[in-house]
């Protein structure tokens, strides 16, 4: 589409006639087998279904051709969609426009997964909130469900995406094993992933579950995400110690890049307090050599978690902006407080600017 010739129809699906078996020189030589009774009316069903699946994918091509509205295509996509295997549905779903497959593609994803599965997904992720979705928040829960299935581990950034949108869909806490594991699995993806704001996943009810799980290990993993969203190096070392082989071998996590994911937050949480920082300051709360200081800063800036300038001659640090991990009460206030500041300042350049405009006026 648009104009699909036979050969790339033969191309695309394993069980056309086009596609099937043909007999070298040497075995056309044989005499043909007679086939049985029960073999011949294999045949003719399989023949009869190739020829119904072209014929679908024709009439799709015809209509496409005839700029038909794609509310009229898509029950012939659904019809298509039921003749053929599970490998040919992966390559309708990669050839066809997604808007003629949506609801196809959520068919597909019941399917059991193969090779293909998390590359259709990721080029459908974009269309999944516009699914109109029968069944609304169960079916959608499932489908957000799904494709964090689909996507991981291949896409997992994406995937994570669609994970904290299944947890969104619970407004009560769910103890369940395979919930509670799915909070905890989102956990863990905004430690592993270059995630570094965590308000989204905090406030997850099933998320906030974990503060009271009967399980031990998700309330320390949740534990060690609250370590993150506000406390410093200093805390995570002595968790990690205390904790080493969770971290290790059971949610193995990498504590080196952890480490480093710590000593950016708590420079940033250094930042919010003092826009002026010594050298010998960050050195000291992130434990540090202070030669090791400027580097830090540059992965800070380069992560956008900061703008900053270094003064290499004061051995100083000049902070414009930090970033915040979680976005606290205080925080809402503070910012609140700064436009209050932002829009009095306005009001009052534009008295200014109104007294100017008159005074002008009366000069002339």
């Amino acid at each position: 589409i648009p104009g699909i010739s036979s050969y790339t129809f033969s191309l695309l699906f394993s069980q056309t006639p086009t596609t099937r078996h043909r007999p070298t020189m040497a075995s056309q030589e044989e005499k043909p087998t007679e086939l049985t009774e029960e073999q011949k009316k294999a045949k003719a069903e399989q023949e009869k279904k190739a020829k119904e699946i072209q014929e679908k994918f024709e009439d799709i091509n015809r209509l496409w051709l005839d700029n038909e509205s794609p509310k009229d295509i898509v029950p012939v996509v659904d019809e298509l969609f039921d003749l053929i295997s599970l490998e040919d549905k992966a390559a309708v779903l990669s050839f066809l426009p997604p808007k003629l497959c949506a609801h196809c593609f959520v068919k597909f994803l019941d399917d059991p997964p193969n090779q293909r599965t998390p590359e259709i997904a990721k080029v459908y992720m974009t269309i999944i909130d516009e699914l109109p979705l029968e069944d609304s928040a169960g079916k959608r829960s499932k489908v957000y469900l799904q494709m964090y299935k689909c996507l991981t581990p291949a896409y997992l950034e994406d995937a994570h995406k669609f994970l904290v949108k299944y947890l969104s869909t619970f407004n009560k806490v769910d103890e369940t094993a395979d919930v509670e594991g799915k909070a905890c699995e989102a956990v863990l993806n905004c430690l592993k992933l270059p995630i570094w704001k965590f308000d989204e996943v905090m406030d997850l009810v099933p998320v906030r579950g974990l503060r009271t799980s009967k399980n031990n290990e998700s309330k320390l993993l949740l534990q060690l995400l609250e370590l993150f969203c506000n406390q410093n190096y200093t805390d995570w070392m002595k968790f990690y110690n205390d904790n080493k082989s969770l971290v290790d071998n059971t949610w193995k996590l990498e504590a080196t890049a952890l480490t480093e994911k710590i000593r950016l937050l708590s420079l940033c949480r250094l930042a919010h307090n003092s826009k002026e920082l010594s050298f010998a300051d960050i050195a000291g709360y992130l434990s540090l050599n202070e030669d090791e200081v400027e580097a830090i800063v540059v992965k800070a800036v380069g992560h956008k978690l900061m703008t900053a300038k270094i003064d290499q001659v004061q051995r100083k640090v000049h902070v414009s902006y930090s970033h915040h991990a979680v976005f606290t009460t205080e925080q809402w206030r503070h910012l609140q407080d700064t436009l209050a500041t932002w829009n009095d300042n306005v009001s009052k350049l534009l008295v200014k600017f109104d007294t100017l405009v008159k005074e002008e006026k009366q000069g002339n």
